[in-house]
């Protein structure tokens, strides 16, 4: 697996953990390098030395390389798949079309989201006496929450957490790692979402 693997199989599960239907979504391109997938925050988990080689990896993705990707409109692809096969490419050009829309390929997401799923560790089995399920469960619920965190990796920079540690941040991108609420009508939102989904406030203010 190289960068731009490395780079596509991020994209993919930051797409995902917003939701599996959003994979088929067109995605504005730049929402990808600054929210989903941004460089300061993956840089350890991408393995990339250099914001350049970040750069070089997300044109070679938006140039529509191994078919993982194509933008629209079709001149914006075009542009960006001249520039990827340059001698010499300005890797950051791909800024130059914020307002382009990315579509991922389905088929390759899929075999990402499968192969995630393949390898993911079964769940022990529990058993619990009789009568005892909702308190076993109620319990669980308590013990997660009071951890801060339930998650093996995080959820912002995909890096794998520590073990048997309370952890309410991430100790690698400093992810918040709790529950949050929304501020305007206390919903509770899922880590990571941008908006509220009972009143549509925006996270971090306006």
């Amino acid at each position: 697996m190289d960068e731009l693997d490395r780079l596509f199989h991020h994209v993919v599960r930051a797409v995902a953990a917003l939701g599996t239907d959003r994979v088929r979504e067109p995605i504005p391109i730049t929402e990808l390098y600054q929210e989903l997938v941004p460089y300061r925050q993956n840089r350890s988990a991408l393995r990339f030395d250099t914001q350049q080689d970040y750069e070089a990896a997300m044109l070679r993705l938006l140039a529509g390389e191994r078919g993982y990707a194509r933008v629209e409109p079709a001149e914006a692809q075009q542009a960006l798949a001249a520039e990827a096969g340059a001698a010499y490419p300005e890797t950051g050009v791909f800024r130059e079309f914020a307002a382009a829309r990315v579509y991922l390929s389905p088929q390759a997401a899929q075999t990402v989201l499968a192969g995630e799923a393949a390898y993911a560790p079964p769940s022990p089995p529990t058993t619990t006496p009789a009568g005892g399920a909702a308190e076993a469960a109620g319990a669980a619920g308590a013990a997660a929450e009071e951890s801060g965190a339930m998650e093996e990796s995080c959820p912002y920079c995909d890096a794998e957490l520590p073990k048997g540690r309370q952890l309410f941040y991430c100790p690698f991108c400093g992810g918040n790692l709790k529950g949050v609420r929304c501020p305007e009508c206390r919903t509770e939102l899922e880590v990571g979402w941008l908006y509220c989904v009972t009143c549509g406030r925006k996270m971090g203010g306006d």
